[in-house]
């Protein structure tokens, strides 16, 4: 009798456990002004190599386009994607591979690596979704190209993550709701069956998100988000610091700082 019931309190806490993490959400993250900031973009510029030739291949049509996707980060969010492709139409390769060198230029918020870690020791499942290109977005996680940023994103799983995408000559991004709905048909996630937290720094794309099912949290800083993630349910610690969400900034004349991999927080 006394086994008896041994075995079946250990069944029971085995199922427990087990609903436990049927019940996680799983979190979906954002990933410029979220996890990275830019860092070092203007000394990223100023060490490309094929800079010569990237002007001489300079034309006018390509300026106008370049004019007009410039003057649509006025009204929305334009993808580095959307850049890359135009420069490649226009017979540029120089400047493609300088837009992802400067959009890859970018370091880990303070803080954000250590979130990031602490929810995957919680056993939570966390994806990406960006208007990143894939271009971009797969040197970005090269841990032999870019191991600050690759450190963060190791605790993700980057097969069932989402990125813009081109297609028909049309990029498919947030906030446009067919973004959400790709990601949610690529994994197979119900959201009546599966909680989602979407994180964002950008409100119109935390609002879509909403709208489909999703929960969203708008990223301020990362005591807010732990905050937010608390009142969850999700057991996060809360430091009894801030950080600062204050971008580095150094002075030009000291570039040789410039030239020295930075710590990695």
């Amino acid at each position: 009798m006394r086994t008896y019931m041994i075995k079946r309190l250990f069944f029971s806490l085995l199922l427990t456990i087990s609903v436990a993490r049927a019940e996680q959400p799983i979190i979906v993250w954002d990933i410029h002004d979220v996890l990275l900031q830019p860092y070092d973009q203007f000394i990223t510029f100023l060490k490309f190599p094929h800079k010569r030739d990237l002007f001489s291949r300079i034309s006018w049509p390509m300026l106008k386009t370049t004019g007009a996707l410039l003057s649509q980060h006025l009204t929305r969010e334009v993808s580095s994607e959307e850049y890359i492709h135009m420069a490649i139409a226009h017979g540029n390769p120089h400047l493609a591979e300088l837009i992802v060198a400067v959009a890859n230029a970018q370091r880990p918020i303070a803080g954000m690596r250590k979130l990031v870690q602490e929810l995957h020791e919680l056993g939570i499942e966390q994806h990406i979704g960006s208007n990143i290109g894939k271009s971009s977005f797969y040197r970005l996680v090269d841990k032999q190209k870019h191991p600050q940023t690759a450190a963060i994103f190791k605790y993700m799983d980057l097969d069932k993550s989402m990125v813009s995408e081109f297609e028909n000559g049309v990029v498919i991004k947030k906030p446009d709701a067919q973004f959400f709905e790709r990601y949610l048909a690529k994994n197979n996630i119900d959201l009546s069956q599966t909680d989602v937290i979407f994180i964002d720094d950008r409100w119109e794309n935390v609002r879509v998100a909403r709208s489909m099912g999703f929960d969203g949290i708008v990223f301020k800083n990362p005591n807010q988000l732990r905050t937010a993630l608390r009142k969850r349910g999700i057991a996060v610690t809360v430091p009894p610091f801030k950080y600062s969400t204050q971008r580095d900034k150094h002075p030009l004349r000291n570039i040789a700082r410039f030239y020295k991999p930075a710590a990695i927080s």
